[in-house]
């Protein structure tokens, strides 16, 4: 219900921050959730880029790319792939981060249909089911490969969160653009907040490096779907 419910909430905000569907993106940003499309949108809101909206696999059949090159940009969680003109991004981030982040998120979301099945187990043994999977939640190691197998079929830039964030003209640089006005990312970035978070979660550091090494099985499956996708950025962030 509540992804039938999520689901005609996209469609709603897309149908409107499109404009009807009359403004046609032409870059496409696309992730697996909890890896910095939100940053992504900031950065290039900021460089004076016009958002048409976010989508799903559901809602993927009212996007069209722009046929001609324009400043209008889209956020997407898809694994379909998309063809023909404009341009396509894969965003993404280290594995620990983006399942450490996804856990934060499901735990602290009342109205989430995995939260019962997150909060009543520590964070660590949550975000270890957030690797392993469990029922609907598909293991991190596949949503990656799906996402690789994506940015091939698209023929995708694929783009390392760490390195937006700490430069975010290397975005830019994907995409082929520039800013005159740092300062308006600046700003658009410091309303920017991650994972909705309120307040750090202790031992966070403590909690990464722990699983980093644990050596477990669907931790490193994750990781080595990680490095494949690291090796499409050769040409992207060498720009």
């Amino acid at each position: 219900m509540k992804s039938f419910l999520t689901s005609g909430r996209r469609t709603a905000q897309w149908v409107w921050t499109s404009r009807a569907c009359r403004i046609r993106p032409w870059i496409v940003a696309n992730s697996v959730p909890k890896s910095g499309t939100h940053l992504a949108k900031a950065i290039l809101r900021g460089a004076g880029f016009r958002f048409a909206g976010h989508v799903g696999d559901s809602e993927l059949r009212l996007l069209t790319q722009s046929a001609t090159e324009s400043r209008t940009f889209a956020t997407a969680h898809v694994t379909r792939p998309l063809t023909g003109p404009g341009i396509r991004l894969l965003v993404f981030r280290d594995p620990v981060d983006v399942a450490f982040s996804m856990a934060v998120y499901i735990r602290g979301r009342a109205d989430h249909p995995r939260r019962a099945l997150l909060s009543g187990m520590s964070l660590d043994d949550a975000i270890d089911l957030t690797f392993h999977g469990s029922g609907d939640l598909e293991p991190l190691s596949e949503r990656f490969q799906r996402m690789f197998d994506w940015a091939v079929t698209s023929d995708a830039r694929a783009i390392n969160f760490v390195t937006f964030r700490q430069d975010p003209e290397t975005l830019l640089r994907a995409v082929g653009a520039h800013t005159e006005d740092p300062d308006a990312i600046r700003r658009e970035i410091g309303r920017w907040n991650p994972t909705k978070r309120t307040a750090p979660v202790e031992d966070e550091l403590e909690i990464k490096h722990r699983l980093r090494n644990s050596g477990k099985c669907h931790i490193k499956a994750a990781y080595d779907v990680y490095e494949k996708i690291q090796s499409l950025t050769q040409d992207t962030e060498g720009a």
